[in-house]
């Protein structure tokens, strides 16, 4: 006589065994599986190849902290991070500033001081005291006027090129015709900056010149690209250019006839053809076409 619940009793059993089997079953697979996946991790140096190391590079403390990046083209690259030097911390751009007015050389200076990392060393009113002092002193970068008594901007600059070209020189000027700053370029500067422009383009001036060897507002690189207007000498001749000066310095037709030895009515068939080549209408924008090409002083 069977006792009651053994049927029970048994299938608990033959269950519990069914279960242990598959688990160490499962077991085997959950380990062998984990084994496969676990990285094998770098032995820490010891001993003589840690010594060897530390007296190669240095202690921890003193090596440079070096950042890995991901793989490119095959192999890593590794970069030092270096933090910026702030600009008190450079050595001072040195300056030397030129222009014949006292006021404004003035507050250029000022300008120019207030700017963190540029020292201002000297200053000169003419071409011939910058020159001058160029002989002492060598600094970064010349900051010239044009228009100065004696030897002007463009010849101090093609001076600069000629025995110090490792000087940078830009030119601040009140002139904005592209033709200035075309001479100026041609002549050795490797900047310009119109006297209207604002302040912060003094600084970005300085430092660009410094940085890249050159800079040019963005008035001055459009007027640069703008294609130029044909030349005073491709326009006339030499007979009318010296008939145009003549007329522009308040001369008569009489008295430039007799000077170059013409008969007045010459004279003025020059001032005829002077002004049908130059598209004017009289005598007054004839002068003031002579003073924009810089035939006689305003």
């Amino acid at each position: 006589m069977r006792r009651r619940g053994s049927k029970k009793a048994g299938a608990r059993r033959r269950g519990a065994h069914t279960l242990e089997a598959s688990g160490l079953q499962a077991g085997r697979h959950s380990r062998k599986f984990c084994t496969r996946a676990i990285p094998k991790t770098r032995k820490p140096l010891i001993g003589a190849a840690r010594s060897s190391m530390i007296a190669k590079e240095g202690p921890a403390h003193a090596r440079p902290a070096v950042t890995r990046r991901r793989k490119r083209f095959g192999r890593a690259q590794t970069t030092i991070r270096e933090t910026c030097m702030r600009p008190e911390e450079r050595a001072p751009i040195r300056v030397v500033l030129a222009d014949d007015h006292e006021l404004v050389r003035s507050g250029i200076n000022a300008l120019l001081t207030s700017i963190s990392g540029v020292q201002v060393i000297a200053e000169a009113g003419s071409g011939e005291e910058l020159l001058g002092i160029l002989q002492t002193v060598r600094p970064d970068i010349v900051i010239t006027d044009i228009g100065m008594p004696g030897i002007d901007g463009y010849a101090v600059c093609e001076r600069i090129r000629a025995e110090s070209p490792e000087v940078r020189v830009v030119v601040l000027s009140a002139d904005d015709s592209i033709e200035a700053v075309k001479k100026a370029v041609a002549s050795g500067a490797c900047g310009y900056i119109r006297k209207d422009a604002a302040k912060f383009e003094l600084e970005l001036a300085v430092r660009g010149v410094m940085q890249t060897g050159s800079y040019f507002t963005s008035r001055v690189t459009q007027d640069l690209l703008r294609p130029s207007a044909p030349q005073l000498h491709q326009l006339l001749t030499e007979r009318q250019v010296e008939v145009l000066t003549m007329l522009a310095s308040g001369k008569s037709a009489k008295e430039i006839g007799f000077e170059l030895g013409l008969s007045s009515k010459t004279v003025d068939a020059h001032r005829a053809n002077i002004m049908e080549r130059l598209n004017l209408r009289d005598n007054a924008s004839l002068i003031r076409y002579a003073i924009r090409n810089r035939l006689v002083k305003d």
